[in-house]
């Protein structure tokens, strides 16, 4: 609950107070809506200061989630079958989406979400989902549609988690909970395919019923950090908030294509997501 008389209290108690234990003291008395209550201030910097307002935002954060986790996505674009990577109506080469999460998504086998990343003119098309193998990753296999109804050209899009932990388990695990991404790093294998950086994350939200809506995130929007290594981006200040009908669909490159002479079957291109998670629900 709430209570106006708390958050008038410490608000009185900041205004002339320099930041420290005695300040600490003061946010840890507040509740998480009360901190939520007082985060939302439009002039909340002028009345206590900028210090205890990034204190109190900070503190609204962290009292949000019941716990964090720390998970790594590592999405794999590979070609399986043809001689040349997937390509649209136009004869341009495409991204590919890879479906994250999604739990309810999933037990129709993400039928929606493919439809709407996939191109307009039906020049490619999703073969079949299944899980891999060994049960630890999702394998998504795209074929061409062009010129019959023989396909010419697979290629997959598989997700794993990192450190071997089955991502379908995950998968089903997050079908009961809600949780924040919290400022992302994105990964890449090969440095000729920085253009992976230029692709918008895509957030696909369907309701059981009939509701649907999509959003994107442009990355460099959000780029802060100057890394000397260009294969990796950190993503400051986005989060991305997840619910088992939202789907994040990040959109993968082609691989880079080979030296004329070198077989270009099984080429791959993989891009790694590491993901802070702040678990709202369970």
């Amino acid at each position: 609950m709430t209570s106006t008389e708390n958050i008038q209290n410490a608000v009185a108690l900041l205004r002339n107070m320099p930041t420290g234990t005695e300040a600490q003291r003061v946010y840890n008395s507040l509740s998480a809506p009360e901190l939520h209550a007082l985060e939302g201030v439009d002039d909340l910097e002028s009345i206590i200061g900028r210090d205890h307002a990034e204190a109190i935002k900070h503190m609204a954060k962290t009292k949000k989630y019941i716990r964090h986790a720390n998970i790594s996505l590592i999405i794999t674009r590979t070609l399986t079958k043809g001689g040349a990577f997937l390509t649209n109506g136009s004869n341009q080469q495409i991204a590919l989406p890879a479906p994250c999460f999604g739990v309810l998504e999933d037990a129709s086998s993400y039928t929606r979400v493919l439809a709407a990343y996939l191109p307009d003119d039906q020049s490619v098309g999703i073969k079949n989902i299944s899980n891999s193998t060994d049960g630890k990753s999702k394998i998504f296999t795209f074929e061409n549609l062009q010129g019959g109804t023989t396909d010419t050209i697979e290629e997959t899009v598989s997700i794993a988690q990192g450190g071997g932990n089955p991502y379908p388990n995950l998968l089903r695990a997050m079908q009961h909970m809600k949780f924040d991404i919290i400022d992302p790093k994105m990964m890449i294998s090969d440095t000729l395919r920085i253009n992976q950086f230029d692709q918008v994350l895509n957030v696909y939200k369907g309701s059981p019923f009939t509701n649907v809506s999509t959003d994107s995130i442009n990355p460099q929007e959000y780029k802060e950090d100057v890394l000397s290594d260009a294969t990796i981006r950190i993503f400051r200040k986005l989060t991305i908030y997840i619910q088992p009908e939202k789907t994040l669909v990040p959109m993968i490159v082609a691989p880079t294509t080979p030296p004329v002479g070198t077989p270009i079957l099984n080429v791959s291109f993989y891009s790694t997501l590491v993901l802070s998670l702040g678990i709202i629900s369970e």
